[in-house]
């Protein structure tokens, strides 16, 4: 299930004009051998399809030891729900409602008696889901099913029976790439090259089995376990649709309002380019802390977006290479027929020479910012949703319109050797090579004042999500 990683909308589905109720697949071996080591894990797992859930009480499944809700004999629970819960500790998160006709989902990690090894299942009360939800269930692990890369939870088994569905996904403990980042203490552009690297090669299978993800964001990008230099999973196939080689068509309104493409803004045909803009929002991230389109006013991110409206602003971006600052520009061109393709971009030199042509250079900077920007992300999770309204608190209104204010496009009509001005400051030649449509720079009226209150506020955001105050900023 995807949770939004915008300030004021929900996920969208892929129904035009309209939101859609996005079905998260999970993996479920539920076959004889495979028993469960409880209703939740001491240590929080990472859901493939959404936020961690822990059965309470008032779960609609009831008792878990109930067989009929287990599937085959062999599939064996410890305890019911509410035995399980340790007054003394409290879950990881509150249990989560799936948009699916209402119906709570169950992520539990399970062993395969006959192998030893551990899964991630997912149970789905299916009562409730209506015949088109029913078939984005089925189109999801479709999906799952074809891929099968080391970069890719994988979906090991699908099963459905009276009332609930089971999937059983590898099980990944490494938690959320972008946390574990911000635990390092050492993380380098060189660092950043190697994390897009993965998740490339992971959207380079996708495209070659003819899917295309249409949610690519940080909360989908996950760690194998917490060992140093686990890979990178990509996860979530909710939204995921099927192509036919490089076909465009209209696929439906779908995605996370930060990381849709222009294109899927202005309703044209799409395909596979929109994975390779997300990726380019995603990159930005990682290299500097903070996303290139940001607005609490849906309205106005989505100019940003379909103008193109990002910079590279001093002093974070005066120490990344021109080299990655290329990649990001063939990225978030606007033409997707211009845009660079998962197989182009793997072979950039910054990704493919990172040993020579990226920096080495610690950025703490970047750490703190994503500190931060992590902290945002959490005021922002189901179980806040009655306190917040999905939106950065009230006080950074002015900030964060200020990147909407005083766009000003600027058509890139050479592609010749001479740098271009802009008002962050003169861009190498590489950095605008990407794209004969309308590119935006961004009016340099008070930086200096803009970062400052960045930090002011995050760190605001920070105490009151240690504190639990989320009303705070509502």
């Amino acid at each position: 299930m995807s949770v939004p990683d915008s300030p004021a909308s929900p996920c969208l589905g892929d129904k035009d004009g309209d939101t859609e109720s996005g079905v998260s697949v999970c993996l479920s071996v539920c076959r004889p051998g495979l028993q469960t080591l409880g209703p939740y894990s001491p240590h929080p797992l990472s859901d493939p399809f959404g936020p961690y859930i822990t059965p309470q009480i008032h779960s609609p499944f009831g008792s878990l030891q109930t067989p009929a809700l287990l599937g085959p004999p062999g599939l064996k629970d410890s305890q019911s729900p509410s035995a399980a819960l340790n007054p003394s500790r409290p879950p990881s998160c509150a249990p989560h409602r799936a948009p699916l006709g209402g119906a709570f989902s169950v992520v539990r990690r399970c062993v395969k008696l006959c192998t030893g090894h551990e899964y991630a299942a997912k149970i789905i009360n299916t009562k409730k889901l209506s015949a088109r939800d029913h078939q984005k269930l089925e189109r999801e692990a479709r999906i799952c099913r074809l891929l099968k890369h080391s970069n890719i939870v994988r979906l090991h088994d699908s099963i459905s029976e009276e009332g609930f569905h089971y999937l059983v996904f590898d099980l990944v403990t490494g938690g959320e790439l972008f946390e574990d980042i911000v635990a390092r203490e050492y993380y380098s552009e060189a660092d950043a090259s190697h994390c897009i690297q993965q998740i490339l090669e992971a959207v380079l299978h996708c495209h070659q089995m003819g899917v295309v993800h249409r949610d690519l964001k940080p909360e989908n990008l996950l760690l194998a376990s917490k060992c140093k230099g686990a890979a990178v999973k990509l996860a979530d196939f909710g939204l995921a649709i099927e192509v036919q080689g490089d076909q465009q068509a209209w696929f439906g309104f779908a995605g996370t309002p930060g990381y849709l493409s222009p294109e899927v803004l202005r309703k044209e045909a799409y395909g596979k380019p929109v994975d390779i803009w997300a990726c380019g929002v995603i990159l930005y991230i990682l290299l500097v802390g903070y996303p290139p389109f940001w607005d609490e006013d849906q309205h106005k991110l989505y100019q940003q977006i379909k103008a193109g409206a990002y910079d590279f602003p001093s002093p974070e971006w005066d120490t990344v290479t021109p080299e990655a600052k290329n990649l990001i520009n063939q990225m978030l061109t606007i033409n997707p027929a211009k845009r660079i393709t998962a197989h182009e971009a793997l072979k950039h030199p910054w990704v493919c020479q990172r040993s020579t042509v990226a920096s080495m250079m610690h950025r703490q900077e970047t750490v703190e910012c994503l500190k931060k920007f992590n902290a945002w992300k959490k005021l922002k999770c189901p179980s806040c949703r009655g306190a917040l309204t999905l939106s950065p608190p009230a006080a950074a209104k002015s900030l964060l319109n200020k990147k909407a204010d005083g766009v000003k496009p600027q058509t890139n009509s050479t592609k010749g050797s001479a740098g271009v001005t802009s008002p962050k400051g003169t861009l190498p030649p590489t950095a605008l090579e990407s794209s004969d449509s309308t590119n935006t720079t961004i009016e340099d009226e008070d930086t200096k004042a803009r970062k400052q209150e960045i930090i002011k506020i995050t760190e605001q955001l920070i105490e009151a999500v240690n504190n639990g105050d989320f009303e705070a900023y509502a």
